[in-house]
């Protein structure tokens, strides 16, 4: 049995010379051994956020997930989006079920209570226009296309017939027609 290759760890190698659990520590933020948080270490951090809050963001030091780029925490018992969590505390409940916690300052990550605010979906992604973090296009985590795709789909308008098209680039007609008529939000 080979044992984690961690200092003090007496588990089982399982991949990359480390146990499970190492392993996944590294795999989620590059450091076999970073993880382990004191008990209320990230509570602790939130009223200090709150409490001091200034001008400059409050990013948040621990878990962010890496897909849509917002921090998350186990926070009163619930596993919560903590910029949302931190809009509660100081500025109450949402008006309706519908609005979102918006950061004025367009960081995702960050829990300065003075960037955040109750708004609507609509106000929510006029901010995010505004400040240039609205993700659409190639900078969704699951486009289909690049930009250079989408500039060859509109040169190719009338050149070649659409169906065609639709084969090279593995989209649908209706996808084809959107971008070469501007209509998609997918730019090139």
């Amino acid at each position: 049995m080979v044992l984690c290759s961690v200092e003090g760890c007496e588990n089982e190698a399982d991949r990359k010379g480390w146990c499970t659990r190492h392993y996944m520590r590294a795999r989620r933020n590059g450091d076999p051994t970073k993880g382990n948080r004191a008990p209320g270490e990230r509570a602790a951090f939130v009223a200090m956020a709150i409490s001091s809050a200034g001008d400059d963001c409050s990013i948040w030091p621990f878990f962010v997930n890496k897909r849509n780029g917002y921090a998350q925490s186990n926070l009163e018992g619930r596993y919560r989006l903590v910029h949302r969590f931190v809009c509660e505390k100081v500025h109450g409940q949402p008006p309706s079920t519908g609005h979102q916690a918006a950061h004025s300052c367009g960081n995702r990550a960050c829990i300065n209570p003075n960037h955040l605010s109750w708004k609507t979906p609509l106000e929510n992604e006029a901010d995010k226009e505004r400040h240039g973090t609205k993700r659409w296009g190639v900078k969704l985590h699951n486009a289909k296309l690049t930009s250079d795709e989408v500039i060859a789909i509109r040169v190719l308008r009338g050149r070649i017939p659409s169906a065609q098209i639709c084969e090279i680039f593995g989209i649908d007609k209706a996808h084809v027609s959107a971008i070469q008529l501007g209509k998609s939000r997918t730019r090139g």
